[in-house]
């Protein structure tokens, strides 16, 4: 990986250790508390499209190229080893709500 796109990545990790995004991930959760999925899959569901955002990566199919091309990014959005395919994202999308995903963004000072 390139020093510039090392230093974007350490600057992401740092952005990403500061925000705190646990009253998002639990009201997704309490909507879907009987779908089997847990904490881990919101928050890192969440931790992507925030790493989406920021790259200004226009699409699901994008991301999902992306996090299974560089390691560091899967890695900084909490995925080790097997990564999810690009349904899954757009599947997490749908069950969180659009609209919920466009006000913890709001909430964290970004413009979805």
């Amino acid at each position: 990986m390139a020093k510039g796109a090392s230093s974007a990545l350490d600057a992401q990790n740092k952005l990403f250790e500061c925000l705190d995004i646990s009253c998002t991930v639990r009201r997704i959760e309490a909507r879907h508390r009987n779908s089997g999925r847990g904490r881990r899959g919101t928050l890192l569901g969440m931790l992507s499209l925030m790493h989406m955002y920021l790259l200004r990566i226009p699409t699901v199919t994008m991301l999902s190229t992306m996090l299974a091309r560089y390691e560091e990014y899967a890695g900084l959005c909490g995925f080790n080893g097997k990564m999810p395919d690009r349904t899954t994202f757009s599947k997490f999308i749908t069950r969180a709500k659009p609209q919920t995903v466009e006000d913890a963004f709001r909430n964290l000072g970004f413009k979805p």
